[in-house]
């Protein structure tokens, strides 16, 4: 076996022992420059760092994002030579700057040294100072050297600049956000007259990137504000995305439209005064409506609510202590709907020759009716006249109480005899100063109406071709028989016989 020459050997034990002393960190060496004590690979020739990341030229360096109008903080770069010869950075300035947003990346301070041995290293500053748009921001660094590998070293700069932090101010009723004084989202409340409306929630977010202060909260102006009330909102200052609330009634008078404006006053930069149209309609105030009909003695029905009737109802003549037929009345009411007609009575100014029965119901809905009943029975001799009078507690306008009226009449002991005769134009009984008299007696006949016991009435000529040809008389119940005659008087007849026309007693 041939033995290994003893120049080679000792020449490749040479160049391990540089190996080692160049490597060693205690050697002082800065280790071989093809070799890289790192675990990321180096650029031969310069290379810019920050912190322990190289940029090799052509690259893109990130300075990060800084408010639109503001100047962001600085950033330290170095510039190290990875070559094994010495190089001059050639530049003036040194690290010079180029692009369409060139003036916003600001170089603080140059590098010291120009002259950079292999290994060598210098640092400059720069930092971001966008102005007032936002968006990304570019411009490219050159380092002028005569590095034989790199040369004119290039880095690409980015930047974005981000809107400033302001309030913004979200307004929605339900699900529905709402836009400044439009009409689109006006709020419209309509509830009845005299009564205040369902509470509308009305819910305020701040979706900016600082603090919402609401200040002096919420008010509401227009020629309609009185009818409408408004909460204050129970937070006034709130932080990015927090919310809170506040509630809008309406309260209306009458039926007329109301409109208003509330407003939520805030530090918005854009909108400091968010305005809400709001209108209100009042509804009227639905009310119950008493209505009082009968059948009067000419088979009319009469509606005695609006008015009391011209005359009287008339039960006619009776014996005493006789009763009538039930006489019928209807109460209804004609109010609106949804409302309820209360009947506190119904009774008669006269109690002892008049009776009413009890109502059939006192609670009466829309429409809905019900009845009573009048009977007369006389217990004394005469005329008896009494006021039937119906009240409820809200059957008027406006639904207050009211009440309506009907006159009554009856005779006692007496009956009413309707006396007619042939109308004729005798002795010029159509003349202005004509017309007839009718005398009765009981018992006996008679010649002239001056005669003991006879009773005469007159009927007047009114107008037309002839005078009033009939006329009611009372008389006793029992009685014996009545003797009736008619005369008729004018200028041409002033003494006292009688007409010779025919008297119809039914």
């Amino acid at each position: 076996m041939k033995r290994f020459p003893t120049f080679l050997l000792k020449t490749l034990l040479s160049f391990a022992a540089i190996f080692v002393f160049i490597n060693c960190p205690k050697g002082g060496g800065k280790g071989l420059l093809f070799f890289p004590s790192s675990g990321e690979s180096l650029v031969h020739g310069i290379a810019v760092f920050e912190s322990s990341h190289q940029y090799a030229s052509g690259s893109t360096y990130v300075i990060g994002s800084v408010v639109q109008n503001t100047t962001g903080s600085t950033k330290t770069l170095t510039i190290k030579n990875n070559g094994d010869q010495t190089v001059t950075l050639t530049g003036a300035p040194v690290v010079d700057k180029s692009g369409t947003h060139a003036s916003q990346f600001v170089i603080d301070a140059q590098p010291a040294d120009t002259s950079l041995d292999p290994g060598d290293s210098t640092t400059f500053t720069i930092h971001f100072a966008p102005d007032n748009s936002t968006g990304v921001k570019t411009a490219i660094l050159t380092i002028n050297s005569d590095d034989p590998i790199v040369g004119n070293y290039s880095l690409n700069l980015s930047g974005t600049s981000t809107p400033t932090p302001v309030p913004r101010i979200e307004v929605k009723v339900g699900g529905n956000s709402l836009t400044d004084d439009y009409s689109g989202s006006k709020q419209t409340f309509g509830t009845q007259e005299n009564t205040t409306s369902t509470a509308r929630t009305v819910t305020i977010r701040n979706i900016g990137d600082l603090a919402l202060t609401l200040s002096p909260s919420v008010d509401i102006t227009g020629t309609g504000a009185a009818y409408f009330t408004i909460t204050q909102p129970s937070d006034t200052n709130l932080s990015p995305n927090e919310s809170t609330t506040f509630t809008i009634k309406f309260a209306p008078t009458d039926t007329t439209v109301r409109t208003a404006k509330v407003q939520i006053h805030s530090n918005d930069p854009n909108v400091g005064n968010f305005r809400i149209q709001v209108e209100g309609t009042g509804t009227p105030t639905p009310y119950a409506k008493l209505k009082l009909t009968y059948v009067n003695n000419s088979s009319l029905t009469e509606d005695a609510s609006t008015s009391t009737p011209s005359s009287p109802y008339d039960f006619g003549g009776f014996l005493l202590n006789q009763t009538s037929t039930a006489k019928t009345f209807t109460i209804q009411n004609v109010g609106d709907a949804s409302t309820t007609l209360h009947i506190t009575g119904a009774s008669v100014s006269d109690t002892t020759n008049y009776t009413v029965s009890a109502i059939g119901s006192t609670n009466l809905a829309q429409n809905a009716s019900t009845t009573f009943t009048v009977k007369f029975r006389p217990t004394t001799s005469g005329i008896k006249n009494a006021v039937l009078t119906v009240t409820t507690s809200n059957g008027g306008t406006t639904g207050a109480s009211t009440s309506s009226t009907i006159n009554l009449t009856g005779s006692a002991g007496v009956a009413k005899v309707n006396v007619s005769w042939t109308n004729v134009k005798e002795k010029a009984v159509h003349r202005g100063n004509g017309g007839y008299k009718v005398c009765y007696k009981a018992g006996s006949t008679f010649t002239n109406e001056g005669d003991s016991g006879v009773t005469c009435v007159s009927v007047p000529y009114v107008s037309g071709s002839y005078a009033p040809n009939n006329k009611t008389i009372l008389v006793e119940v029992p009685s014996t028989t009545y003797y009736i005659l008619v005369k008729a008087f004018s200028e041409y007849n002033t003494g006292s016989a009688f007409s010779g026309t025919t008297v119809s007693v039914p």
